[in-house]
């Protein structure tokens, strides 16, 4: 897929594009990444009471197909991230008939650096099998381009030295963004805030609803939102026109 600009401010872009190839972005161009990937639930969506599903993608490959791919993401996400910058990267431990799929077993095979796990607390979740107990829980791997050193430690911004590792966040209603699953913004914010400085460029290549560039605009942070989606791109448009801070 070539790359369509759909917006630009001046400090928000929206582009039309594969996460696959970040075209429009150059090497060690991006401070912070604050993004989510597709959880691979199509199958478990199709047994949903009310299930919505995402435009452009059927969420649903083999889960080894889904690993490979997956991997792939991260090392374009780490070549167009600077040398000491960072990826917020929003997943969930998942478990079908029984097996348990953790986002580590991947991550771990690319060159990213785990700086930190948090726990995502999210009352209610849509993805849960009898026989199990209730997971109410996602994680953000706080990874680092690089290898940590007192030369070269990963930016956190001292303010936010008291938070915990457990977030306690209400989710969003994908009724209210029509999509299947949106960022609550207080999630990307709590990221931003922490990992990157004023005037930063914060990346997510599957803006989905568009929330990181919401918390990226109200934070006075620069942004680069992509989507295969020209609608979800379109939508996000819209919510940044009505976010009038910067």
């Amino acid at each position: 897929m070539q790359s369509k600009l759909i917006l630009d401010t001046g400090n928000i872009q929206l582009w039309r594009g594969d996460v696959h190839s970040l075209d429009m972005l150059s090497d060690d161009s991006v401070d912070l990444v604050v993004t989510s990937p597709n959880y691979n639930l199509g199958k478990m969506r199709a047994h949903n009471w009310n299930p919505m599903w995402y435009l452009d993608c059927e969420d649903a490959m083999p889960e080894g197909e889904y690993q490979e791919d997956q991997i792939l993401v991260l090392k374009e996400l780490y070549r167009v991230t600077k040398l000491g910058g960072a990826l917020a990267l929003n997943h969930k431990v998942r478990h079908f008939d029984y097996e348990t799929y953790h986002p580590l077993t991947w991550i771990s095979k690319t060159p990213w650096y785990l700086v930190q796990e948090i726990i995502w607390e999210r009352p209610g979740t849509v993805n849960h099998f009898n026989g199990r107990f209730v997971d109410e829980t996602e994680r953000v791997y706080w990874l680092f381009k690089g290898l940590p050193s007192r030369k070269n430690p990963p930016y956190f911004n001292k303010e936010c030295a008291e938070w915990k590792t457990i977030w306690r966040i209400k989710p969003e209603s994908n009724r209210d963004l029509d999509h299947p699953a949106p960022f609550p913004v207080a999630l990307p914010y709590k990221c931003i805030e922490a990992l990157s400085k004023e005037n930063d460029l914060i990346l997510d290549p599957y803006l989905g609803s568009g929330s990181t560039l919401v918390a990226a605009k109200m934070l006075k942070r620069k942004g680069v939102g992509v989507d295969i989606s020209e609608k979800y791109l379109e939508d996000t448009k819209l919510r940044l026109e009505q976010q009038t801070t910067w």
